[in-house]
C-alpha cells in the first residue's frame, strides 16, 4: 500500500509549495543520519521524504498523486474500522448486561426490603390487640 506522502512530510493537503519545500527541508534536516544514531533508520526515512518531495513538489505528479489518493480513500474501508465497530459493540453489550444485573440486583434488594416490612407489620399485627376489650389496665 502506497504511503501518504502528505503525512510523510507533515503538511496540509492543500499545501502551497512554499510549505512543501520547508517542510521538506525541516524533515531531511531533522532524519538526516549523521544527526541519528540509527544510520540505517535515518537513510530509510531520507528516502521515503525523498520520494514525497519529489511526487508533491512537481504538480503534473501531485495532481496524479492526488486523484490516486482519493481513490484510494474512497474505495478503502480500514480494519481498525471496524475494530472500533466490534469493539464498541462489545462495549455495549457489556455495560447493558452489567446494568441488568445491577438493576437485578436494586430490585431483588427492595424485593428484600419489603418483604422485611411485610413481616414486621405482620408481626406487629399479630402482636397487637384486635379490639379495645382486650386491653387491660
Amino acid at each position: 500500500m502506497p504511503k501518504d506522502y502528505y503525512k510523510i512530510l507533515g503538511v496540509d493537503y492543500s499545501a502551497n509549495e512554499h510549505e512543501i519545500k520547508s517542510a521538506y527541508r525541516n524533515r531531511v534536516k531533522k532524519n538526516h543520519p549523521d544527526t541519528n544514531w540509527d544510520k540505517s533508520q535515518a537513510n530509510a526515512s531520507i528516502i521515503e521524504i525523498y520520494d514525497a518531495y519529489k511526487t508533491l513538489s512537481n504538480n503534473e505528479k501531485r495532481k496524479v498523486y492526488d486523484a490516486f489518493l482519493i481513490q484510494r480513500l474512497a474505495s478503502h474501508k480500514t480494519p481498525s474500522n471496524r475494530r472500533y465497530k466490534l469493539f464498541l459493540v462489545s462495549f455495549l453489550i457489556i455495560t447493558i448486561s452489567l446494568l441488568a444485573v445491577l438493576v437485578g440486583k436494586k430490585i431483588s434488594q427492595n424485593e428484600a426490603i419489603n418483604n422485611k416490612k411485610k413481616n414486621q407489620k405482620e408481626i406487629l399485627k399479630e402482636n397487637t390487640p384486635q379490639s379495645s376489650q382486650e386491653i387491660k389496665f
